[in-house]
């Protein structure tokens, strides 16, 4: 008996050990693919994607040069396909023809100077080409984006989709548009969308997209504005609203020690704000501080529905606040104001190039009919997208900018002068006198803003 138990213990004990063996094992092997693996995939997939999308030649070069005509047809075109989409009450169409779709494609290439691309419209289909070309790198310099589109009876018939090397079916393309959507809209609405495409008819140059009306289309809409703002608020992508608060704070406190007084500068509001950020930014980033200062003045200055984008700002008694300082101008005029803080936000949630772009498609529009071209409202959108540059670029610019403006306050710090810059222009005159805006007697009136801003100290 006792020899018995002596060899069953032995058989228990080689057992267990066995099994010990066996968990540390699993466990290098868990921690070999944790710590080697894992970090090789995160490298390795990258460079096989760059790879496989970059190259050594562009698909295509085309450039189109944006008129007065191309932003005021584009702009009339967006408000017909928003009128019909959400008013329709039966089967309805939209059509595009060349010339739109060339204006359309000059607007959006305006935007970034590294953007080229054609769309080409017959009667067997459409075939679009877009190019972004990169700064020089060892694995290519251009990503290619082609994509055309079918004739079609019964709905939308994608040809083919080639992004670099990469090439996908029409069939696949559709799958990952519906899929796509449906996890940006939620409940299954991006199927119902492309759903509702009839039909897809060309006729010489131009294409014919019918649609049947989709059920409660505003109602969609806002639900997919709720969920954005719900996306907004848990990324935070603009920084904290409370922080934002905290300035449009402040400027409500100067208001009301400013109350009454008429056409007063901004500048007698900047100066406190980027006292705070300047105190703010002993225990913070400075350019936080002032990425939230410039959205607090967008909202309180400029316009209220970029709080859609920042998320809740005025909040309990701010939200009933009611301005008491009248007249606040820049440069002498209130109009510059706007120019200056709006480009100033917006080049806080875009890049250089929209914002800029944004400024002179607006100026175009003027041109053909509104208040007419002016190089004055041109220069104002520029000095705001500069001011906004230089305020988020880097720490040191930003504590340079705060102590600048918190120590004396004036236009002139950061305000070019406009004397002599024409304004006005109708469309007629602006081609006579200009061209377009890629014209050399154009670009030479752009230099010389661009050297009227640099000229002010906090650009220096």
């Amino acid at each position: 008996m006792a020899k018995r138990r002596i060899v069953t213990e032995t058989a228990i004990k080689d057992t267990v050990d066995d099994d010990d063996t066996g968990k540390i094992n699993i466990m290098k092997l868990f921690k070999w693919t944790i710590f080697v693996l894992l970090p090789l995939a995160f490298i390795v997939a990258p460079v096989a994607i760059a790879f496989a999308i970059l190259e050594d030649t562009p698909a295509t070069t085309k450039r189109q040069t944006v008129s007065a005509a191309d932003v005021s047809r584009t702009r009339s075109i967006g408000r017909q396909a928003v009128e019909k989409l959400l008013n329709a009450k039966e089967q309805s169409s939209l059509t595009f023809s060349q010339k739109d779709v060339d204006g359309m494609i000059a607007l959006a290439m305006r935007t970034s100077t590294r953007l080229s691309g054609k769309v080409d419209l017959h009667r067997s289909g459409l075939n679009t080409a877009i190019t972004l070309k990169l700064p020089r790198n060892p694995i290519g310099r251009y990503v290619n984006l082609e994509f055309g589109l079918n004739p079609s009876s019964t709905g939308l018939d994608i040809s083919h989709v080639e992004l670099g090397r990469i090439s996908i079916t029409g069939a696949t393309a559709v799958t990952v548009m519906r899929v796509s959507l449906n996890f940006i809209l939620g409940d299954d609405e991006g199927a119902k969308l492309l759903q509702a495409i009839r039909s897809t008819r060309f006729k010489g140059k131009s294409l014919i997209l019918a649609f049947d009306p989709v059920p409660d289309l505003k109602g969609r809409i806002k639900k997919v504005s709720q969920r954005l703002g719900d996306a907004r608020d848990s990324v935070a992508l603009l920084g904290d609203p409370d922080t934002i608060q905290i300035y449009y704070a402040k400027i409500v406190e100067v208001d009301s020690i400013l109350a009454g007084q008429r056409n007063v500068s901004l500048s007698r509001f900047m100066g406190p704000l980027f006292r705070l950020a300047k105190d703010r930014s002993g225990f913070s980033d400075p350019v936080t501080e002032n990425q939230a200062a410039i959205l607090a003045m967008t909202i309180y200055f400029g316009d209220s529905r970029f709080e859609r984008l920042t998320g809740k700002v005025r909040k309990g008694a701010l939200k009933f606040h009611k301005a008491k300082t009248r007249n606040i101008k820049l440069g002498g005029r209130g109009d510059l104001l706007l120019h200056f803080i709006i480009s100033a936000g917006l080049e806080i949630v875009a890049n250089t190039g929209v914002s800029a772009a944004i400024g002179e498609f607006k100026e175009l529009l003027d041109s053909d009919g509104g208040s007419g071209f002016s190089f004055v409202d041109l220069a104002a959108d520029t000095a705001g997208i500069r001011f906004a540059e230089t305020a988020t670029g880097d720490e040191k610019g930003a504590l340079r900018l705060q102590r600048l403006i918190a120590e004396s306050p004036a236009e002139t710090l950061f305000f070019p002068s406009t004397a002599g810059l024409v304004e006005g222009l109708s469309k007629g005159v602006f081609k006579k006198k200009f061209g377009d805006v890629d014209s050399d007697s154009y670009k030479l009136v752009v230099r010389d803003i661009e050297q009227r801003i640099a000229s002010r100290p906090v650009f220096q």
